[in-house]
């Protein structure tokens, strides 16, 4: 299980991408120092 912290979730060309690579959201946090959320993925290459 591979998982990822983005901080993109102004970014919908940065998220779109992460999501075609095969990661989902699980969860949203704030950060501090950050104008956006971090965004937690998992990358699920077997859900297509």
């Amino acid at each position: 299980m591979l998982k990822v912290t983005v901080i993109a979730a102004n970014n919908t060309a940065a998220l779109a991408f992460w999501q075609r690579e095969g990661f989902v959201e699980l969860h949203r946090k704030p950060t501090e120092g950050f104008t956006a959320d971090a965004i937690v993925m998992e990358w699920r290459h077997n859900e297509s």
